[in-house]
C-alpha cells in the first residue's frame, strides 16, 4: 500500500465554428489506471483561450464530476448547487461583452475527495462560441491526485 501524489495534465483545443459549442468529457478511473484507490485534491488552469473573440457568452468552461455522466450532474448543480449529488465543481472563462472574467482557475478541496477502484471521476469541458466566425479554444488544466497502488 504506497500513496503518492500525482498530477494529472489535461490539454484539449478545438476550432469550434460561429454560433456553436462543443464538449469534451473525459473520465477517469482508478480502476482504468491500474490503482487501488485515489483521493482528488484539486486542480489548477494554466491556460483557458477562445483567441480572440469578444462576444458576450463566449466561453470555456470545466467541470469535475463523480460517478454521474457530467451532463446529469450539471443539471442537479444548476437546480441546488449540492456537491452531494455528485458535482465536485467547476469553473469558466467568460467573455460578458469586451472583458474576459475567470471563475475558479484553482481549487483545492478542504477535504480530498475519494474514489474507490470502481468510481469514476468525469471532467466536461466545453468551449462555447457566441461569436461569428470560426474561433480556436483551447484549455490545459492539472489535475492533482493522491493515489494508492
Amino acid at each position: 500500500m504506497v500513496k503518492r501524489f500525482e498530477t494529472i495534465f489535461i490539454n484539449y483545443e478545438e476550432d469550434v465554428d460561429a454560433g456553436t459549442q462543443k464538449k469534451y468529457e473525459i473520465s477517469i478511473s482508478p480502476k482504468e489506471l491500474n490503482l487501488k484507490s485515489f483521493k482528488v485534491l484539486g486542480w489548477n488552469v494554466q491556460r483557458a483561450e477562445y483567441a480572440d473573440e469578444t462576444t458576450a457568452g463566449t466561453a470555456v468552461a470545466w467541470h469535475f464530476v463523480k460517478n454521474r455522466s457530467s451532463d446529469e450532474a450539471l443539471a442537479v448543480a444548476a437546480t441546488t448547487w449540492q456537491s452531494g449529488k455528485g458535482y465536485l465543481g467547476g469553473g469558466a472563462l467568460v467573455n460578458t461583452g469586451g472583458r474576459a472574467v475567470l471563475y475558479n482557475p484553482n481549487y483545492n478541496f478542504p477535504e480530498a475527495v475519494p474514489f474507490d477502484r470502481d468510481d469514476v471521476l468525469y471532467c466536461s469541458i466545453r468551449f462555447i462560441n457566441k461569436g461569428g466566425a470560426a474561433k480556436r479554444f483551447e484549455i490545459l488544466l492539472t489535475l492533482y491526485l493522491e493515489v494508492e497502488d
